[in-house]
């Protein structure tokens, strides 16, 4: 595709759709600066993505960068968070509902949230790299409680994590 739009006369705008999952787990929320090191394959092949866009050199080429952090939405198919749980959820009759990593924090912005976003993006031709998140951390037992309205006891792993955006620089440019 880069090599495609490198063969373009006119300036192009690309938005690139990232992930919070090529940067290092964190206590504190994350900056687009924070450090780079992807948790899983997925992770690792959107890193590798976002350098060669980076890499390009070509004065028509402007890029937008978009980190998503925890998307969800009704609609989604396994093997999404939301669509797993759900899954586990309907099949579990007994009292505890085992969920891995529950305790852990993540950043999540529904669907339709995120696409707003993306399109205030695009309105303004953003460039550069941005995080596109809640700014809020929530840990995925209380997720679960909200949306699925889950009164059993939820037990975990000890395995605790935190992927929560900071979104300063983006509010910054979408509202100035």
């Amino acid at each position: 595709l880069i090599n495609e739009i490198k063969k373009k006369k006119k300036k192009i705008w690309f938005f690139f759709s990232s992930s919070s999952h090529i940067y290092k787990y964190s206590k504190n929320s994350i900056k687009e600066n924070f450090v780079k090191k992807p948790i899983s394959y997925y992770g690792r092949t959107k890193l590798l993505a976002e350098k060669k866009i980076i890499n390009n050199k070509n004065a028509n080429f402007k890029f937008c960068i978009g980190r998503i952090f925890s998307m969800y939405h009704k609609n989604q198919k396994k093997p999404f968070l939301f669509p797993s749980i759900k899954a586990r959820i309907q099949s579990n009759s007994k009292d505890k509902l085992f969920i891995k990593n529950a305790f852990s924090k993540r950043d999540f912005l529904n669907a339709e949230e995120v696409v707003e976003i993306i399109f205030k993006i695009y309105k303004k031709k953003l460039k550069g790299i941005y995080n596109i998140g809640s700014g809020k951390g929530t840990t995925i037992e209380k997720f679960v409680r909200k949306q699925f309205k889950v009164k059993k006891e939820i037990i975990s792993d000890n395995k605790i994590n935190s992927l929560v955006s900071n979104n300063k620089k983006l509010i910054d440019k979408i509202y100035e």
